[in-house]
C-alpha cells in the first residue's frame, strides 16, 4: 500500500527539482501552482486514489467547468486550452516521479493524452509596431530621467535583436557583454535550456546598449546586474520590467508582451533565409521541433514569392 500523503511526496519531488535537477525558480513555481490547484479541487486526494485515471480526469473536468474571477467583477468559466496543457505537463512530471520512486503503482497520465495546443499568441510584431514602440520609448514617454529612457531603449533592442527570454534578459550582467567581439553570452545557469549560448550583437542593439552603458558608467553603481532600477544600485526586478512594458503598451498603442519580441526575432531570421539549425542555436532551443513551430507561424504573404517561383517550365 502507498504510504505518506500527496503533499509530502510533492515536497520531496520539489526538493529534488531544486537541489538535484537545479530547475529554475520559475519552473518550480509552475509545479507548485499546478499541484496546489490539484489539491484545492481534490481535497480528499491520497496516495491510493490519485492513481485512478477517473480521479485525475475529474480534476481536468473541474478546471474546465468551474467559474473563476477575472479582474474585479468579471467571472468566466473554464481555462484556455494552453493553460490545461500546462497543468497536464506539470502534473505529468510529478506523477512520473511518483511511479519511478515506487510511490504509486499506476501512473494515470500514461493514458491521458495532452491537449493539442495551437499557440495563437506566437505573433510577431510588424515594422510599424516596432517603430511605434521605439518612438514611444525614446520620445513620447516621460521617463524618470534620461538614464531610465536609455535603459529601456537598450532593453527593447536586446529583446528584439537578440531574441532573449524575459528571465534571460533580467539575469544579464555587464560581464555578459563582450563589446570587443560584439557578442552577448547567455549563461547556462540563467537559460531555460541550461545551455550557454553566444549571440552576435546586432549593430543597432550595439549602439543602443553602448549609449546606456555610457550613462551607467558615469554613476557610482556597484551591482553587477546589467539593468539597473530607478533606485540605481539595484537590479531591475520582474515587477519593474512589467511596469515598463505596461507603460509601453499604453503609450505606443501596441498591445504586446515581452515574448512577442522574441517571436519577432525568430520570424525575421526566417524571412532572411537563416538556416533552422542556426535559429535553434540563437534561440537556445534544446529541440529543433520547438524552432520548427516558428515556421508554422510564418505569414503566408512572406511565402508568396517562393510559391510563385514554381513554374511549368521550371518543374523537375
Amino acid at each position: 500500500m502507498p504510504t505518506g500523503t500527496p503533499r509530502e511526496a510533492f515536497e520531496e519531488f520539489i526538493h529534488e527539482c531544486e537541489n538535484v535537477a537545479r530547475l529554475r525558480p520559475e519552473t518550480v513555481k509552475g509545479y507548485r501552482a499546478a499541484f496546489d490547484l490539484f489539491l484545492k479541487l481534490a481535497p480528499d486526494a491520497n496516495m491510493e486514489n490519485i492513481q485512478d485515471k477517473k480521479y485525475v480526469t475529474n480534476f481536468f473536468t473541474a478546471i474546465l467547468t468551474r467559474s473563476r474571477r477575472v479582474g474585479k467583477d468579471k467571472f468566466v468559466q473554464g481555462v484556455k486550452k494552453s493553460t490545461t496543457a500546462t497543468y497536464h505537463s506539470k502534473l505529468r512530471s510529478f506523477f512520473r516521479w511518483l511511479k519511478q520512486n515506487k510511490r504509486i503503482e499506476q501512473n494515470p497520465f500514461e493514458t491521458i493524452k495532452a491537449p493539442n495546443v495551437e499557440y495563437l499568441d506566437r505573433k510577431f510584431l510588424n515594422k510599424e509596431d516596432v517603430h511605434n514602440l521605439f518612438h514611444a520609448c525614446g520620445f513620447k514617454i516621460q521617463w524618470d530621467g534620461d538614464f531610465v529612457r536609455r535603459r529601456n531603449l537598450a532593453i527593447l533592442a536586446v529583446l528584439l535583436y537578440c531574441g532573449l527570454r524575459k528571465g534571460e534578459l533580467l539575469a544579464l550582467e555587464v560581464r555578459d557583454f563582450d563589446f570587443e567581439r560584439r557578442q552577448l553570452t547567455v549563461r547556462g545557469e540563467t537559460s531555460k535550456s541550461k545551455y550557454t549560448r553566444i549571440i552576435p550583437i546586432n549593430d543597432e542593439a550595439f549602439i543602443t546598449v553602448q549609449d546606456y552603458l555610457l550613462l551607467r558608467r558615469a554613476r557610482d553603481i556597484d551591482t553587477r546586474a546589467m539593468w539597473v532600477s530607478q533606485e540605481e544600485d539595484r537590479s531591475l526586478s520582474k515587477d519593474g520590467l512589467k511596469h515598463t512594458i505596461a507603460k509601453l503598451n499604453v503609450e505606443s498603442g501596441v498591445k504586446f508582451h515581452v515574448h512577442q519580441l522574441r517571436h519577432t526575432f525568430a520570424t525575421n531570421l526566417l524571412k532572411n533565409g537563416t538556416n533552422l539549425a542556426v535559429i535553434q542555436q540563437l534561440m537556445g532551443h534544446k529541440d529543433i521541433r520547438m524552432t520548427v513551430k516558428y515556421v508554422r507561424a510564418f505569414p503566408a504573404d512572406e511565402m508568396r514569392n517562393d510559391v510563385n517561383g514554381i513554374t511549368f517550365d521550371g518543374l523537375l
